[in-house]
C-alpha cells in the first residue's frame, strides 16, 4: 500500500533544482536552462526563489558567462 504524504514546495524546488544540477554535470546545458526556467516561473515570489537564482549562476559559469552570473 501506497501511503500518501504531502510534498512540501521546499521539496519540490529540491527536484527541480536536483534535475538541473544533474543536467549542467553532464554538460546539457540548455536543458538546464528550461528547467530552471520552469522552476523560476513556478516559484516566482516565494522563498525559494533564491536557491533558484544560485543553481542559474551555476549555470552561467558553466557557460563561461562571468558577467551573467555577477549581474544574478
Amino acid at each position: 500500500m501506497i501511503s500518501s504524504v504531502p510534498i512540501t514546495m521546499q521539496d519540490r524546488v529540491s527536484v527541480f533544482l536536483e534535475l538541473a544540477e544533474i543536467q549542467i554535470l553532464l554538460n546539457r546545458v540548455h536543458e538546464a536552462s528550461i528547467l530552471l526556467q520552469e522552476a523560476s516561473t513556478e516559484f516566482q515570489g516565494t522563498s525559494e526563489e533564491s536557491r533558484i537564482l544560485l543553481t542559474n549562476v551555476d549555470l552561467a559559469l558553466k557557460r563561461g558567462d562571468i558577467n551573467q552570473a555577477i549581474e544574478i
